[in-house]
């Protein structure tokens, strides 16, 4: 995974907080599943479920983007352009990242005070 300094902390950045952000979906799905087995009924629990599958999604993606990237990075001569284009790139994905476990965070919590 080494394409420059630049950019190597970004991307185990990014691995660490794909991985933190999947054990809190986990714990999501897991609540929503338990709640909706009680409230079936129940739309915003159905709506959390939808939501933790399509952030499990996300995240699948993202790690495959991330590793696709750093491995055509790593076999072929790049351009010092090129390298700032994908530490920007990267920069935003971690933003996004972030913002993604924020709201993960404050659902799972509600979630789990409404059991």
């Amino acid at each position: 995974m080494s394409i420059s300094p630049e950019i190597t902390p970004i991307v185990e950045q990014l691995f660490v907080e794909l991985n933190q952000t999947e054990e809190e979906v986990t714990k999501g799905v897991n609540l929503a599943q338990q709640l909706l087995s009680n409230f079936s009924d129940n739309a915003i629990l159905a709506q959390c479920f939808a939501y933790f599958n399509t952030i499990l999604f996300f995240l699948k993606i993202s790690r495959i983007h991330i590793e696709a990237t750093v491995k055509a990075f790593s076999v072929s001569e790049v351009s010092l352009e090129s390298i700032e284009q994908l530490q920007g790139e990267l920069q935003n994905l971690l933003k996004q990242v972030l913002e993604v476990k924020t709201n993960v965070n404050n659902t799972t919590t509600r979630l789990g005070n409404w059991s």
